[in-house]
């Protein structure tokens, strides 16, 4: 067949009614933005801004008379808009802001987008832009409380045994001097095959890098320490230090590796076959009280692929399934002290904050104002182990790339702006998250340029600190290369 050109990079694919195929460069690593795409089934055609188009990436969609449209969304270009192809040329109408996927044509030409508010729908037929706001449900959220007896009580057992002796600085160390830039480290890559912990009793970070090698970061002297590590960990995951058994587990891809710091050695641990298809990045925290690790799992897809809250004793390799099933993934994103619950995201509440008290299984929703953790393109990066939830936004929304936590008592959630001085817009220092119990402080681990944003990404492999108290940022490592 006919190679398409080299350097694109897209999702989406449409076809004219004359049997042309289109496709748009959209900008995903390793793609050189070259514009739109159009194959009449002998020879492809590459049209650019030499060609009039408003910009060199985009998503297309193409209405029943074949006009082409190309939708330039505000997360990939600097210039955002629309372009569109009558056959002959192309038209740009720069600041008609829309979502490009999911666009879609009508019947008399028009094209609708969802706009970047996810409530409202934008159509633009060449000349007026119209805007169309969704319906919102009148339908109450019903949060269910569980059954009688389907709640296990493991985690009410104060089972939890004394912590190890936590690690201090040695004297002579300053744990604000930057390392060393010309040190070994890890090498930067994707945010979400990448993990982090603080093992309380070394003193250290514990990472699990984009190409599943374990590093260790020394807090007081910000230095990286490669331990080649024998074990093959799995993608992704959540890394968890369990401070009952004083070893750091690892959740990815259907498995579990404890780590042991004496022999430097991981070790696969039981899974239950139902999780053969693995948890989301965020399903793992340590409960201090019962001395387990709760973690959500996929059940059997028999039944319906629904998502189960559990917990992993490691001293004894056993599941406990706890109940609470629900339909979506759930996004526990940790343990808060002060409330005693478990903080999480879209379980029961539509887009809302549940409190899951883990000794009854009772849940509270709370309806206010949060930044979008999840939903749509949102995502998060998660520091475990600190008293207060802590999380970075990752979502198309006004918390968009901040440092949010959450905080016992009325006031919820508080962000903090999460560009350190020094560094471009778009930056994001959030290759993995984890808590200095030490220095009292959010380690960020490398970082990178928006993704969404115009041209190739950008990885970085410094490493940042903040202060949550006050949001001050300190760099512990530049990046070992000028960027």
């Amino acid at each position: 067949g006919t190679r398409m050109p080299s350097g694109f990079g897209s999702t989406v694919v449409a076809v004219a009614p004359d049997g042309t195929v289109w496709v748009g460069a959209e900008n995903v690593e390793g793609a050189e933005l070259v514009g739109i795409a159009s194959f009449d089934g002998n020879a492809w055609t590459v049209h650019t801004t030499e060609n009039d188009l408003l910009a060199n990436t985009g998503i297309v969609a193409i209405g029943l008379d074949g006009t082409v449209w190309a939708i330039h969304a505000p997360y990939e270009v600097d210039t955002p808009g629309v372009s569109r192809f009558d056959g002959d040329g192309w038209t740009a109408f720069p600041g008609v802001i829309g979502e490009g996927m999911f666009a879609s044509v009508d019947a008399d030409g028009t094209l609708w987008m969802p706009a970047g508010d996810l409530a409202s729908i934008i159509g633009f037929d060449g000349v007026s832009t119209t805007q169309l706001e969704l319906p919102i449900s009148e339908t109450e959220v019903v949060v269910p409380d569980p059954p009688t007896g389907d709640w296990d009580p493991i985690l009410s057992e104060a089972r939890s045994k004394a912590p190890p002796v936590a690690a201090t600085c040695s004297s002579g160390t300053d744990p604000n001097v930057p390392g060393p830039v010309g040190q070994d480290r890890p090498i930067p890559g994707t945010y979400s095959d990448q993990a982090a912990d603080f093992d309380r009793a070394w003193g250290r970070v514990v990472l699990i890098d984009a190409y599943h090698e374990t590093w260790t970061l020394d807090v007081c002297t910000n230095t990286w320490h490669e331990l080649n590590a024998d074990g093959f960990l799995p993608e992704g995951g959540s890394l968890v230090y369990d401070v009952d058994s004083d070893r750091s587990v690892l959740f990815g891809e259907g498995q579990v590796w404890v780590y042991d710091r004496d022999e430097n050695t991981w070790e696969a641990r039981h899974a239950p076959a139902s999780d053969s298809i693995g948890w989301g990045g965020l399903s793992a925290i340590y409960d201090p009280q019962s001395g387990l690790i709760i973690s959500t799992r996929m059940s059997p897809i028999e039944d319906d692929a629904r998502f189960i809250l559990s917990a992993y004793d490691v001293d004894t390799d056993a599941w406990t399934t706890l109940g609470l099933t629900g339909p979506t993934e759930w996004a526990i994103l940790g343990y808060s002290h002060g409330e005693d619950r478990l903080v999480a995201l879209g379980v029961f509440s539509t887009f809302g904050t549940d409190l899951i008290n883990p000794r009854t299984g009772v849940i509270e929703s709370i309806d206010q104002d949060h930044p979008e953790l999840v939903g749509g393109f949102g995502s998060v990066e998660l520091a475990n182990g600190a008293d207060t939830v802590y999380a970075m936004a990752w979502g198309p929304d006004n918390y968009r790339g901040d440092i949010c936590g959450f905080v016992s008592g009325p006031s919820g959630w508080e962000c903090l702006p999460s560009i350190p001085d020094g560094r471009p817009d778009g930056y994001r220092p959030y290759d993995a998250i984890t808590y200095d119990r030490i220095n009292e402080r959010l380690i960020f681990i490398g970082g990178e340029i928006d993704p969404w944003g115009p041209g190739a990404m950008t990885y970085f492999d410094d490493v940042w600190s903040m202060d949550p108290e006050i949001g001050e940022w300190f760099e512990l490592l530049a990046p070992s290369v000028d960027r």
